[in-house]
């Protein structure tokens, strides 16, 4: 089990303030105060991001969310309305920017910032980098005339923490040397390692692959209806199947092809027909537990 969960990290920033630091943006941090930067690349996912966001103005906290243009995972051309909401939680909405995918960083950062000013219909002022390459840390040049968020002010200068990968790579923040010295501190979360109840990891990853499986089926069956009269007649062939009536041959080769499945169907197949018992083919069985772990 993990402790990264959304109440934990309130907990977390609740533990800062009582010490004294004030949250902040990036363009008022100052580097000598009890500043607090709450930084979130969303990397995965926008659903949890939202969650997180929604979370931290109950709290009375503006943060600063960095989302991604060039990103196979999700869409903010489609998910417009969720940037929107995060804006209209007084968040700032910034360029989340994959500077490897360049040979020349400063005319894509001025075009990717473009784009995403005209989905935000308001100027994006900060740029994070997407695994910095070295020669970008502490590089004290604006960035498509923004600043970013390892320029030495607000990186080198004040502490930085960061969740990369699930765990803390710079130590714990309320452990942090610059939080027991009083002086700022940027800590860097991804919303994605805390949604969830403490799950591992992968099995948090692999919520989201379901949830995206089942949105995609969903529109394929709202758009093309060979594909929803195909599943219906899938549904209801499984559906007259009984346990004892199936051969092992017959099982063993729903199993093979039970992963490419809706996981509607899978949750059928798991749980068995019309309610039963799950069913007793042990490979099937086996397979199903696979699929309900991911």
């Amino acid at each position: 089990m993990s402790n990264f969960t959304l109440a934990n990290y309130c907990d977390l920033v609740a533990a800062l303030r009582e010490r004294g630091y004030a949250v902040c943006s990036f363009a008022d941090a100052d580097p000598a105060a009890q500043h607090l930067i709450l930084r979130h690349d969303v990397d995965v996912d926008l659903g949890p991001a939202l969650a997180m966001a929604e979370a931290e103005a109950k709290m009375g906290v503006a943060a600063a969310y960095f989302v991604m243009l060039r990103n196979p995972l999700y869409n903010p051309f489609a998910e417009r309305g969720r940037l929107m909401h995060l804006l209209a939680l007084g968040h700032e909405v910034g360029l989340h920017l994959d500077a490897a995918l360049y040979n020349d960083v400063e005319p894509a950062a001025v075009r990717e910032c473009g784009m995403l000013e005209e989905i935000l219909g308001t100027a994006v002022s900060t740029i994070s980098f997407h695994r910095p390459a070295e020669v970008l840390r502490d590089n004290p040049a604006a960035l498509a005339g923004r600043c970013h968020t390892y320029q030495p002010r607000v990186f080198s200068r004040m502490g930085y923490c960061s969740d990369s990968r699930g765990a803390w790579r710079h130590g714990h923040p309320l452990e942090h040397e610059a939080v027991a010295g009083g002086r700022a501190l940027q800590m860097l979360t991804h919303p994605v390692w805390w949604s969830g109840a403490g799950e591992r990891v992968t099995e948090r990853l692999d919520a989201i692959i379901d949830a995206r499986a089942e949105a995609f089926r969903r529109y394929l069956e709202g758009q093309i209806e060979t594909y929803r009269r195909g599943e219906r007649r899938l549904k209801a062939r499984l559906s007259v199947l009984s346990a004892p009536a199936i051969g092992a041959r017959t099982c063993c080769a729903i199993s093979r092809r039970s992963a490419r499945l809706p996981r509607s169907v899978r949750a059928m197949l798991a749980c068995g027909p019309s309610g039963q018992p799950p069913m007793t083919c042990q490979p099937m069985r086996a397979s199903m537990r696979c699929c309900a772990k991911g």
